[in-house]
């Protein structure tokens, strides 16, 4: 409530009140270089992504960890799901051991847990070794005695709570088992021999239930290893590989039908660092193996180079250099068969589907706060949109700051005052040229040499990056930030009610990129007053000759005048 003395007696003052409120479209000058300020020109292509792991042509030497104090016959290996479980056999005792890992998949964080199960009562010559999904199960393929034999455990991957429940005979197949792998629910079983040197397939009708199961088929391997002493698969069964003692190597076979080994056909092997290697396993995505070695009674691990696969075409060799986003990660494309360097680590390796994913030839460096090509192979303009500022309430832009830190390449500039139905640019005395529009969905560039003259070709790939991109290519149509900076108020860009600006990066080639940290504006703005309503807003009463009261309903800054 305030109180208003006149400067002199009135019968009926006439009183109005007007309300200055925020003004929404000048609530932000800048356009700095986080990401959400600028779209990015997305290439994907509308398919989905996958990474691939379980490549033993891409596998290379990391770490080994000793067994030997328990066991000096090491046969083969499981991991449980996220790699901080490790388990051995042994024909030395034939026993499974049990191992933690403090970090999942990485043997030199491994430990014995002084946790043994002897299954000699079983075989007398233990060679394979698996477990059920949830680690309740537990198989042994006895050399000695031609059978598979099954355990239970009241816990998960704890073999302290085994017990042995039955065993299953594959002497109809072979006679000296060495190796067995399930499918992921159990309702298929392979076993290795090596007196036939095949993989032997059944079906369980029971998943982990070893008295369900039946012989379906087989596969021979003898082409490339006639010992084969492990055996295990991807998640999906569409890779199967093949420890082979008689050549130290690890064999990999393509699955054209998951987990169907009739289906199966040789594509590489990897010579192995132990003499006369047992097991092998993978990590659940597939970038990590791991190999027992009977030699070194020691379990070898392996990192697997990651590729990123397209779930329908390839990548093309303009797409070398820029940076895949997927799964809140940031990967680096190295070649177009999908090798990459990650940047960022993924909330996980899950395929993503087409749209949720981006191929980006710029990316925010939120270490530096810029904008910046993704890589200096990636070369020629890479515009950058940025999102709209609601000018309406503006009177005019005194000045405008683009601020950049150039590499070997550059930066230009290009503005627009309608909403991106027009990208124009300024030269030195202010004069605008217009370089890229929307003709009624179609977007052209100005391909004219001249500044002051308009010829208006269609872009290439018709999206309004493509036309910025190609307009480069004239000369006129390129405003730097010098230019930019250097227009005097009365030069300054005429406001519509929407203003957005382009940074196009550029590099030729190099090893250091151009980046982009922002564009400042300093600009005036008319105040915007609204009327306010008597009795709604405020009221007002008048307790002298000399004197009007006015009073507000609500909060605000109001503007009263008495006459």
């Amino acid at each position: 409530t305030a109180d208003i003395t006149l400067s002199s007696g009135v019968l009926v003052p006439n009183v109005s009140v007007i309300k200055e409120i925020s003004q929404t479209g000048a609530t932000n000058n800048n356009w700095d270089a986080s990401a959400g300020s600028y779209t990015l020109e997305n290439s994907a292509p509308s398919t989905s992504l996958s990474f691939v792991g379980f490549d033993v042509s891409a596998a290379s030497f990391v770490d080994s960890f000793s067994v030997a104090s328990q066991d000096g016959g090491v046969r083969d290996l499981f991991f449980n799901a996220d790699g901080t479980k490790m388990f051995i056999i042994g024909t030395d005792n034939n026993t499974v051991y049990q191992y933690t890992l403090s970090t999942g998949f990485d043997v030199s964080t491994a430990s014995y847990d002084n946790v043994s199960f002897s299954v000699a009562s079983q075989d007398s010559q233990i060679f394979g070794l698996a477990f059920s999904a949830d680690g309740t199960k537990m198989f042994i393929a006895g050399n000695s005695t031609d059978a598979i034999y099954e355990y239970t455990l009241t816990t998960g991957f704890d073999i302290s709570t085994a017990s042995y429940t039955r065993s299953f005979s594959v002497s109809s197949q072979d006679a000296a088992p060495t190796a067995l792998a399930f499918n992921t629910d159990g309702t298929k079983m392979f076993v290795c021999g090596i007196i036939n040197d095949n993989v032997f397939e059944y079906a369980l009708t029971t998943g982990f239930n070893i008295s369900t199961a039946s012989y379906s088929q087989s596969f021979s391997i003898t082409p490339q290893d006639t010992t084969p002493l492990g055996i295990c698969f991807n998640t999906d069964g569409t890779k199967m590989f093949i420890v082979g003692a008689a050549n130290d190597a690890i064999f990999e076979y393509t699955l054209s039908t998951g987990f169907d080994v009739s289906t199966a056909s040789f594509v590489d092997s990897f010579g192995v660092t132990d003499s006369v290697p047992t097991g092998v396993q993978f990590s659940a995505d597939g970038f990590k193996m791991f190999v027992s070695g009977g030699t070194g009674d020691a379990i070898y691990e392996y990192d697997i180079a990651k590729t990123i696969k397209l779930g329908t075409g390839s990548f093309a060799s303009g797409d070398v250099g820029k940076t895949i986003i997927v799964n809140d990660g940031q990967f680096l494309l190295t070649a177009t068969s999908g090798t990459f360097s990650q940047v960022t680590a993924p909330s996980s390796y899950a395929t993503a589907s087409s749209g949720s994913w981006a191929l980006n030839s710029v990316i925010y460096d939120a270490t530096n706060d810029v904008l910046k090509v993704s890589n200096s192979t990636v070369t020629g303009y890479q515009p950058c949109i940025s999102s709209n500022i609601d000018t309406t309430y503006w009177t005019d832009l005194n000045s405008t700051t683009a601020t950049d830190a150039v590499g070997s390449g550059g930066v230009f500039y290009a503005v627009s005052t309608d909403n991106k139905t027009t990208w124009k640019v300024q030269d030195a005395t202010g004069a605008a040229r217009s370089i890229v529009k929307n003709n009624s969905g179609t977007y052209q560039y100005n391909s004219n040499a001249t500044f002051g003259s308009e010829t208006w070709t269609n872009a290439t790939t018709n999206t309004e990056v493509s036309a910025l991109r190609e307009s480069m290519a004239v000369a006129v149509n390129k405003m730097t930030s010098t230019t930019l900076n250097a227009l005097s108020d009365a030069n300054q860009i005429a406001l519509g009610n929407d203003l957005d600006f382009a940074a196009i990066l550029y590099i030729a080639s190099g090893s250091t990129v151009p980046t982009y940290s922002g564009t400042a504006l300093n600009y005036d703005a008319n105040v915007l007053n609204q009327g306010v309503v008597l009795g709604t807003d405020y009221n007002w009463d008048a307790p002298a000759t000399n004197k009007v009261r006015i009073t507000t309903v609500g909060a605000g800054n109001f503007k009263v005048r008495v006459v």
